[in-house]
């Protein structure tokens, strides 16, 4: 999706991506960070034409469409809103699985313990009113082929209207999660445990322009609804959704009390320098003073990271820290608390490292997650899920200079890491671990001591290797962010 405003220090237009953080004028040179991307956003589509020349068309396709006998009476702009939901899915399905033996073996076919990871990207949209149809159930692809237009520049114009929401978020979750598997069915596995997990899921309002038109038809007047971007969609309404809509509507002025994006200075709140700008960092690093910061309700807020160092045979010249949250998490089941890694091994999980736990330290139950974006949503979990079954000992730096050390971008917040943790902790289950399944089917996690780490990894060919571990990824598949 892509988002279009206009700079607010010399009115220039900027387009930049919806998962962008920061974002920089190409006229002025101006970098400015986003402000209000954790609350529900709200933007409006641009209707394709002005309403002078809408009504010229618009007179030409009614004739067409109704006769000749059709009589354009009046016209209105009217945007209605639609919810729309983004993020990532994860779905674990373990079970029993159908082996067919082969002709000539004297086994006939059985069923063997099995488990499978379906994910996919998650984008819908659905209207967000009841009471009347415009004949549009969905946005299809207009919000990734058109400019989203952030409200609060919306033309103060006599004509023009906007109809409330009257769809809650809490039915939008509901949605959500309704549709969250559609395209991840399997049909060769009998489900022992089904479990869904979105992480990353946003939700934002878009407002579509709609052209509102009273007609003549012979002796009788309609009211029709066209869609003002394709002109596609054309929709009589009924007496009772004209009732409806008179109750549903708000002139511009009361649209005005709608939650926007704002955007705040891109500098240093401790030393006033501005701070390296990459689009998608969530978490910035100042280069003068070494302090880290994070934007929420408008402001900076300081975020705690640590550098964990590398082996002393290891060249600090070309390593790069990629950033990882570290979770403390508290798994409750129906039968036991689990606190520590020595309280699942060896109860139907994947062995940790025995050189932690035969140490008779008794190790905190530490999820490691990605905090940096990788493509394959089944590498991030395999790379997260192995981080956290392989404990390491790290030591920290006390010194950080950001203008010598090379860091990876923050674009995961730690509460999509929490979400990744329950995917994290089933890939470490064997399929043939019923006990472990029955145990975790209605467990509830709980999260404390976050914590952003970065972790060296050096640069081996095709990859990425981390120091520590010895773990790799691919250098294609993940987003360095490097800043400027």
């Amino acid at each position: 999706m892509n988002i279009r405003i206009d700079c607010p220090q010399c009115g220039g237009k900027i387009d930049f991506d919806e998962k962008s953080f920061v974002i920089r004028c190409d006229f002025c040179g101006s970098t400015l960070h986003l402000a209000g991307k954790n609350h529900i956003c709200h933007f409006r589509l641009k209707p394709k034409w002005t309403q002078r020349r809408a009504t010229h068309y618009l007179s030409e396709l009614l004739r067409k469409k109704f006769g000749e006998n059709v009589k354009l009476l009046k016209l209105k702009l009217l945007y209605a809103p639609y919810w729309r939901i983004h993020g990532t899915v994860f779905r674990w399905i373990f079970g029993k699985k159908l082996v067919k033996a082969v002709q000539s073996s004297p086994f006939g076919s059985y069923k063997e313990d099995t488990k499978k990871l379906q994910t996919k990207l998650l984008d819908l949209s659905f209207p967000a009113f009841q009471g009347l149809s415009f004949g549009l159930q969905s946005l299809g692809v207009r919000t990734s082929a058109l400019p989203l237009l952030i409200f609060g520049n919306v033309p103060n114009e006599p004509d023009t209207f906007f109809v409330k929401t009257n769809t809650s978020f809490q039915d939008a979750v509901k949605y959500m999660k309704a549709f969250a598997n559609i395209g991840l069915e399997v049909i060769d596995i009998d489900p022992e445990l089904d479990d869904t997990q979105e992480v990353g899921e946003q939700y934002s309002i878009v407002y579509v322009p709609f052209w509102l038109i009273q007609v003549l038809a012979g002796d009788k007047r309609e009211v029709l609804v066209v869609e003002a971007i394709s002109h596609s969609t054309v929709k009589k309404l009924k007496r009772a959704e004209i009732g409806n809509l008179k109750k549903l509507l708000l002139k511009p002025d009361d649209s005005t009390s709608l939650p926007a994006l704002k955007f705040i200075p891109f500098k240093c709140p401790e030393c006033g320098w501005e701070l390296p700008f990459h689009p998608y960092n969530s978490v910035h690093i100042c280069k003068t003073c070494a302090r880290g910061w994070f934007e929420y309700g408008g402001k900076f807020h300081r975020v705690n990271y640590r550098l964990a160092e590398p082996p002393a045979k290891i060249s600090s010249d070309k390593t790069v820290f990629m950033p990882f949250w570290r979770i403390k998490v508290t798994i409750t089941t129906k039968t036991r608390i689990i606190k520590s890694m020595s309280d699942i091994t060896g109860k139907g999980y994947q062995p940790y490292r025995k050189s932690l736990l035969s140490s008779g330290q008794d190790v905190p139950m530490n999820f490691i997650v990605p905090a940096f974006t990788i493509k394959n949503s089944k590498a991030f979990n395999k790379l997260a899920a192995m981080l956290t079954a392989n404990p390491s000992s790290y030591q920290f730096s006390d010194e950080v200079n950001p203008k010598k050390q090379k860091f990876g971008g923050v674009s995961l917040t730690f509460s999509e890491a929490e979400e990744m943790c329950r995917v994290v902790l089933l890939s470490l289950i064997p399929p043939f671990a019923r006990k472990a399944v029955d145990e975790l089917k209605e467990a509830k996690f709980k999260f404390s001591n976050h914590e952003l780490m970065y972790l060296p990894f050096q640069a081996e060919r095709l990859f990425l290797r981390d120091v520590h571990t010895g773990f790799a990824i691919q250098k294609g598949s993940i987003y360095l962010q490097e800043t400027d």
